[in-house]
């Protein structure tokens, strides 16, 4: 900073900003449900106006930069604000013990969007199909006490691990020969999924992902290559599919460290970011 001033601002969402917008370089981030969310008239114009008068909007994927657009046509538009600890989301480190043939894992809070019934549902279709499977879920929420039930037919195949450190979390992610994530998005009512960090750690482990089509999940799964994404009513047929080809989950779990560690390491991630907006943290 020269003369008490800050070189640059960034803004962790666009509540936050509007004191300083205009008066620094700034770069507000937008995440998802903000500016899917439809405030009243004179909260959206202020949206709009701390947006466009950003130096930068930072948007979590393409799929939110396609709404910045449609609120804040003015706003300069930048991509790409989740990164990961690539050194420590890794396929090197501790693992848990095989229970089964074939491990699944899904983390997420538990609540109605994130769709765990359908994850529970894929393990009940690989079992009806004479496969060994396990699942182990991270996470709580008001929903626990129904998925519990309904896994309950199951036995042990179904471990609900709760709250997880990162340490913990990367060792269910290198442990599974599969995640999977089936989060919902619905743009009306601003309840989306801006992003899915969690396929870009469970990626970085080397493990395969598994999601929707739908919202910011489209950037954080490259179909085919990282994982699959499909759609709620053929997700658990996809997704048996895939567990039925060991091979080809092991090659998209290997594809998916790769592309993890040459697109989303957290540094590499926040230099762009910093190179994306004129000042003397760069050359431009």
């Amino acid at each position: 900073a020269r003369s008490g001033l800050p070189d640059l601002v960034i803004h962790s969402t666009w509540h936050i900003a509007g004191v300083d917008t205009g008066h620094f370089p700034s770069v507000t981030c937008v995440h998802g449900k903000e500016v899917f969310e439809r405030p009243g008239f004179f909260a959206s114009l202020q949206r709009k106006r701390i947006l466009e008068r950003s130096t930068a909007v930072a948007a979590a994927s393409s799929f939110t930069a396609g709404r910045v657009r449609e609120i804040a046509p003015g706003a300069r538009l930048v991509v790409g604000i989740n990164g990961v600890d690539t050194a420590l989301f890794t396929p090197e480190g501790p693992v848990l013990p095989r229970r089964y043939g074939l491990e699944l894992v899904s983390a997420g809070r538990l609540v109605g969007r994130k769709r765990f019934d359908l994850v529970i549902a894929v393990l009940r279709k690989l079992i009806d199909l004479g496969m060994d499977a396990g699942l182990r879920i991270a996470g709580t929420g008001p929903l626990e006490p129904d998925l519990r039930g309904e896994a309950a037919g199951l036995g042990d195949r179904v471990s609900f691990e709760g709250e997880v450190t990162d340490e913990r979390l990367a060792s269910l992610y290198r442990s599974a020969d599969l995640f999977l994530s089936p989060c919902r998005s619905d743009p009306a009512s601003g309840d989306v999924e801006g992003f899915g960090l969690t396929f870009i750690e469970a990626s970085a482990c080397g493990t395969a992902v598994a999601g929707l089509a739908e919202g910011g999940v489209t950037d954080a799964v490259e179909h085919g290559v990282s994982g699959i994404l499909s759609s709620p009513g053929s997700f658990v047929d996809d997704v048996a599919g895939l567990c039925a080809n060991r091979r080809l989950l092991e090659g998209m779990g290997a594809a998916g460290r790769r592309r993890a560690v040459e697109s989303f390491e957290v540094g590499a991630v926040v230099r762009r970011l910093l190179d994306s907006v004129p000042g003397p943290w760069n050359a431009q």
